[in-house]
């Protein structure tokens, strides 16, 4: 996206400019008061269908300038395919303006447009931003598969599938309930507080009756006699095998009853391991932090790329944060966090193919510092990626591949 030519009229502190060419490097700036804020939102307006300092549609018309019915922005462009395209936007006090489809919040084109939201953003949001950026899926079609291929069991995924609207938190903390779940059933099976390595090997204790015989056994060793369990009653005999129940089918039930009991408690524990790999799978030290290093190592090669040689380098941490010259983001200075913001959209612009950057402030940098940016800036127009600069300055600045539109005060 390229921008070739921009009008703005009797909007916000503007009151007319245009039709003034875009050049692959340009240069609005004047002093305080001028409308330099003014046009950044107008085009951000025209391109995003974000508003500018309004919220409600009943307070469009707060953007037109005082003394005047109506506002007018137009702009002209060309798309990521070469296509010649345009957008006229008229704002006026009762109708809102037509021709606005606001992009979503975290749109690339937002970001090149005011970079410095890249560093606002949440964690979360910032996380996707980047996986679609970089082509990265998180989507459960994906993720299944990988929980698959680590062992996961098939109809728990399933169940798991729905909940990933909500992300990967929402998802990991269902199977977390589940297995909690799973403990409890295996404590109320067994009897016992659950254990991992205890659960792997655990077997019924003897209950009162195959106590009660033992017991028996040991007592009339050399009795032959008949015999009762004195817990229960049941008819008992001994021989050469040692002391037996008389009857074979309670023999029989007894050893059914214990060999299930076995069985439940360890498919119980088979369900609490199944849905701890689960788990682990979807923390964020599992599937999300893979993903994450999928997209993190592209973006911070791209970055490393980016900006002037003679600017600290900016890198996005596993957590997500951002650090320039390896110090945190919030610690630097103000023209630190900027040359950071812009170098952050150059590799979102490089990226997504939007090949377009707009920065303010720039009057934030020192004297050498702009020279440093402006070399930047038709480096990068060199390789089609457009730069709209804004500045606040005292008399008109000119350069050679520079568009510069001095702003007077109106």
């Amino acid at each position: 996206m390229k921008l070739s030519e921009l009008t703005v009229t009797h909007f916000l502190g503007v009151d007319a400019i245009g039709p003034t060419p875009i050049g692959p490097v340009t240069l609005f700036c004047g002093n305080n008061f001028t409308g330099k804020t003014s046009i950044q939102q107008a085009i951000r307006m025209l391109l995003t269908g974000e508003p500018a300092r309004v919220k409600l549609k009943g307070d469009y018309g707060k953007m037109i300038a005082d003394g005047h019915d109506t506002a007018t922005l137009s702009a002209l462009w060309a798309d990521e395919a070469g296509e010649n395209r345009g957008r006229t936007v008229t704002i006026s006090d009762d109708i809102p303006p037509d021709g606005l489809v606001c992009t979503d919040e975290i749109d690339p084109l937002r970001f090149v447009l005011e970079p410095h939201r890249f560093a606002a953003q949440k964690e979360g949001r910032r996380k996707s931003f980047l996986f679609d950026l970089m082509g990265v899926s998180a989507n459960k079609d994906d993720i299944a598969p990988l929980l698959t291929a680590r062992g996961g069991d098939t109809e728990k995924i399933k169940q798991l599938m729905p909940l990933f609207r909500g992300g990967f938190e929402v998802a990991e903390r269902e199977a977390e309930q589940q297995a909690k779940s799973a403990r409890a059933v295996w404590k109320g099976i067994t009897g016992e507080g659950y254990g991992s390595k205890k659960a792997e090997t655990w077997e019924p204790q003897k209950n009162k009756q195959e106590q009660a015989l033992e017991s028996a056994a040991i007592a009339i060793a050399n009795n032959h006699a008949e015999l009762s369990c004195p817990e229960c009653g049941t008819a008992l005999s001994f021989d050469e095998a040692g002391l037996k129940v008389a009857d074979e089918a309670t023999t029989t039930a007894w050893t059914n009853s214990t060999a299930k009991l076995a069985e439940r408690a360890q498919a119980a524990h088979r369900d609490v391991e199944g849905w701890c790999l689960l788990q682990a799978a979807l923390s964020p030290t599992g599937i999300p932090s893979e993903l994450l290093g999928t997209t993190l190592g592209p973006f911070n090669s791209l970055l490393a790329s980016c900006g002037p040689s003679t600017w600290a380098p900016v890198q996005v941490d596993s957590d997500l944060d951002i650090a320039i010259g390896g110090r945190d983001y919030a610690l630097c200075s103000e023209s630190e966090q900027w040359r950071a913001d812009a170098v952050l959209a150059e590799a979102i612009a490089t990226r997504s193919g939007l090949d377009l950057i707009m920065l303010d402030r720039v009057d934030v940098l020192d004297v050498s510092s702009r020279g440093e940016l402006l070399e930047w800036a038709l480096e990068m127009a060199e390789n089609g990626l457009q730069s709209i600069l804004f500045a606040t300055l005292k008399k008109p600045f000119a350069a050679d591949g520079l568009t510069t539109v001095w702003l007077e005060d109106e």
